[in-house]
């Protein structure tokens, strides 16, 4: 019996989606969709599913936009107090209004290394605004789609490489580069900062020494994200990859013969942040999805 999902990625100008499918025999890509931003959330994520006939299809998605989240170490508590106590203190670090946005909160064990593992866990809260949250179910729900997930950026990413405890993921912008450090799918650290090789050279080493002081070895490879840069930048990133390894992409094999838009429309023809934050969140959902 076949499994099918697809995740979808929003960015500023574009929209890619991908369908995966498992069988007994493996995970595949079956689909992709790559389309420019036209109108609102709403209006592209309406438009992608009527446009392309994904009516009825199990998917999720994410789109770029502004987050706040923390990271918290607790002692053990059950999951009924961990929200009851998040009604007060959320507020004390989300930096909106009360009522425009709603948060989530996932709790994991601390790494095996760490100190008192037993008695200690770990909390991730993160907040989007009502408005982001509300473009995409109703786009996507209007539209006709099965929507499963919505999921904050970059936070898909996660599920595209091997390494999940120690991965950290560079996203370079016009004059800055943002750094977050990930444990087991949970941002324990992130870091704007100038794009200065310098600069970054220190930060990285700033996460480091945070992951350490989570009880995880240190940082296990990178992977920097620049759809904007020069290719003179691209040589700085591979003296970040010489010192600190580079992450590794789960291999999937792609079997597009009766792709949607077409055999000519391929990964190349995308950016790649949101190819693979498309290709992770469709990954996550097509192993939970029964």
């Amino acid at each position: 019996m076949k499994s099918e999902f697809m995740g979808i990625a929003i960015g500023p100008t574009q929209i890619v989606a991908i369908q995966m499918e498992k069988t007994k025999a493996g995970v595949s890509v079956t689909d992709s969709i790559i389309v420019e931003r036209q109108n609102s959330l709403f209006e592209d994520c309406k438009h992608l599913i009527q446009t392309y006939s994904l009516e009825g299809k199990t998917m999720g998605i994410t789109a770029l936009g502004e987050k706040q989240d923390k990271i918290m170490i607790l002692p053990r508590l059950s999951r009924i107090e961990v929200a009851e106590m998040l009604r007060w203190t959320v507020p004390e670090f989300v930096t909106w209004p009360e009522d425009s946005y709603y948060y989530d909160f996932v709790l994991a064990d601390m790494p095996s290394d760490a100190i008192d593992t037993e008695n200690q866990e770990l909390l991730y809260v993160v907040a989007l605004k009502k408005e982001h949250i509300t473009e995409l179910a109703t786009g996507v729900l209007k539209g006709g789609g099965n929507l499963k997930i919505i999921d904050c950026a970059p936070a898909p990413l996660t599920y595209r490489f091997v390494e999940k405890n120690g991965a950290v993921i560079g996203i370079v912008y016009q004059e800055s580069v943002e750094f977050t450090g990930w444990y087991n799918g949970l941002c324990l650290t992130n870091h704007k900062v100038p794009n200065d090789l310098s600069v970054i050279m220190a930060t990285l080493e700033d996460i480091e020494t945070e992951l350490f002081s989570y009880g995880l070895l240190g940082i296990a490879g990178v992977y920097i994200y620049d759809d904007v840069s020069c290719i003179a930048n691209n040589l700085q990133w591979e003296s970040i990859y010489g010192r600190y390894g580079r992450l590794t992409p789960i291999p999937f094999e792609e079997n597009t013969d009766h792709n949607t838009c077409g055999k000519e429309q391929i990964k190349d023809t995308s950016n790649s942040l949101l190819w693979d934050m498309a290709l992770g969140l469709a990954y996550r959902g097509v192993m939970r999805n029964k």
